[in-house]
């Protein structure tokens, strides 16, 4: 019995770390968004967008979650990922209300929570030439993961990105 328990740690330990995006993954950013400012986001002008939602107390801090994302935060957080999440230079209060958000809302521990500029995400991609999971929404930042050596799981739903991460090895 002992060697199946220690078999089964040290399967463990060889999987990648996962580092999972907040915006759109696991937190519901643009029906926030879309309500801030009273109508598409996207479609209106960035300055003005960016007013609204800066004008909106609490507005980070107070999104909610992305439908069925409590279902992928609870198949990760037993293999203790991190939280790779872009800040925006046009909200000054982003990071702290990001962070608000995950203490009031998830499980990650402190010390595995990254808030950085999205370009520097692919900083990340590998751990001592080890590759690292990214689960984002940003084609972009998924090719440049991959692109730096790590393993991008392009996240359109909670169901698929569940699925291939069991194809990986996670259980």
């Amino acid at each position: 019995m002992k060697e199946l328990v220690e078999l089964i740690e040290a399967s463990t330990e060889d999987l990648p770390e996962i580092y999972c995006d907040l915006d759109e993954v696991l937190v519901d950013f643009m029906r926030g968004a879309n309500a801030a400012v009273g109508g598409d986001f996207v479609k209106i002008d960035k300055d003005e967008r960016w007013n609204k939602v800066n004008q909106t107390k609490g507005f980070w801090a107070n999104l909610g979650w992305k439908p069925n994302a409590k279902r992928l935060h609870d198949f990760i957080i037993k293999y203790n990922p991190h939280v790779l999440s872009a800040y925006t230079g046009r909200d000054p209060t982003s990071k702290v209300g990001k962070m608000k958000w995950l203490k009031k809302n998830a499980n990650f521990k402190r010390g595995n929570i990254h808030l950085v500029l999205r370009s520097q995400k692919k900083d990340y991609a590998t751990t001592d030439d080890k590759p690292n999971i990214l689960i984002d929404d940003y084609d972009k930042n998924i090719r440049e993961w991959e692109a730096k050596g790590g393993i991008g799981i392009l996240h359109t739903d909670v169901g698929k990105t569940i699925s291939e991460l069991k194809r990986l090895g996670f259980k």
